[in-house]
């Protein structure tokens, strides 16, 4: 099994839709390949159950059906910056997240898993996106926006 960390350089660079098409990217060439939204601000309520946009565009592009509370383990509903959606209701914690990724990768050959923000965006009070690569061991691809600035 094959993951990666994809993140950006701030928020809006295009982390979903490179991330989607790094899966249907390995799926188009037989393998299986799913993605994963640790942490995701900004949900809607849809049948009791809080769902991102993101996190159901990669659901969607995925090889096949998984939970959404282990695609998505940390939903907020409002659409702020994740550590602080968390102050209201939980904290974010690695192990959690761990047990997530590890259940993904049991039925997944390539596992792409999408950060919140930007590669230095805060998680939690204080954990980023370099703290969840070094816990999960993930190489990381950063997506940049073409923009000036």
């Amino acid at each position: 099994m094959t993951a990666w960390l994809v993140t950006g350089t701030d928020t809006e660079v295009g982390k979903t839709f490179t991330t989607c098409a790094l899966i249907h990217a390995a799926r188009a060439v037989g393998h299986i390949a799913l993605g994963m939204k640790p942490i995701a601000a900004g949900a809607t309520l849809i049948n009791d159950q809080l769902i991102n946009e993101d996190a159901a565009r990669l659901l969607a592009a995925g090889s096949h059906e998984v939970p959404m509370r282990i695609l998505n383990p940390y939903c907020f509903e409002r659409p702020v910056s994740p550590h602080i959606a968390a102050l209201e209701d939980i904290e974010f914690k690695l192990d959690v997240v761990e047990a997530a990724f590890n259940e993904l990768q049991k039925t997944s050959e390539h596992l792409f898993v999408e950060g919140a923000g930007g590669l230095l965006a805060p998680l939690s009070t204080s954990l980023n996106a370099v703290d969840l690569a070094k816990k999960l061991r993930l190489p990381v691809i950063l997506v940049v926006g073409m923009r000036l600035g």
